[in-house]
């Protein structure tokens, strides 16, 4: 290469820039030449350069499909009970059970018993087994009662007044205190029955026993025989 150009130069020197415009033209494109051709390339890589900025971010790519559902969480803390509801309407009324089992029947006559000659005020008559009562109860009394004599009675004698009678604990007797029925002579033997029914409240552990009561009999009636029938069920 530089021998071309010191023999470039050596020629443009020796023309004198005579006139000479052909020669002169030649050597120059020769010159132009020669500079224009490259040497050989290197042996050995460049220094990688500096990064360059970072390019606007892309559209965003389209919506992956969705993952199996994960296993299902411990359940959290029970809550505190909200406030109580308003009451609901009231249901229908169930159907009517069946009856229960009949209480045992109390005792019942014939009984049989005899007015005293000289009648006092009152004249009581049992006729039941004393019983221990199991529990506060009220008990229905029944009882019929006729009385009897012979020869009859003189017809228009008013007799006795009738009523039921209780007993507790072996004291005292009581009767049911309510309005009593008359049993008066007809002139015959057997005057006619009278029936009465009662209700007595007894407390649980009371020793129990139940009669008739014959209230101011009246000598006419002394000697007279009293039959009756005395029954009860409590509940």
């Amino acid at each position: 290469m530089r021998g071309q150009l010191f023999l470039a130069s050596a020629l443009l020197a020796g023309a004198g820039y005579l006139n000479v415009h052909g020669a002169h033209a030649q050597v120059a494109e020769d010159l132009f030449s020669a500079e224009a051709d490259q040497g050989d390339v290197g042996s050995e890589a460049g220094k990688r350069g500096p990064r360059g900025k970072r390019g606007p971010r892309g559209p965003a790519g389209p919506e992956g499909p969705q993952g199996p559902a994960g296993a299902t969480g411990p359940a959290g803390a029970a809550g505190p009970a909200g406030p109580q509801g308003p009451a609901g309407p009231r249901g229908a009324t169930g159907a009517q059970g069946l009856p229960g089992p009949a209480g045992p029947r109390g005792h019942s006559g014939p009984l049989t018993g005899t007015i005293p000659a000289s009648p006092p005020t009152a004249n009581y008559y049992f006729g039941t087994t004393a019983f221990r009562a199991p529990a506060n109860a009220t008990c229905l009394v029944w009882g019929t009662t006729q009385i009897s004599q012979s020869p009859p009675i003189a017809a228009g004698q008013t007799g006795p007044f009738y009523r039921l009678a209780i007993k507790r604990n072996g004291g005292a007797p009581t009767e049911d205190g309510a309005y009593s029925y008359y049993i008066s002579s007809l002139g015959i033997r057997y005057l006619p029955a009278a029936t009465r029914t009662a209700a007595f409240p007894i407390v649980a552990g009371e020793l129990i026993e139940f009669g008739i009561y014959l209230g101011s009999p009246g000598n006419s009636f002394g000697t007279a025989e009293v039959n009756y029938r005395i029954g009860y069920q409590c509940s």
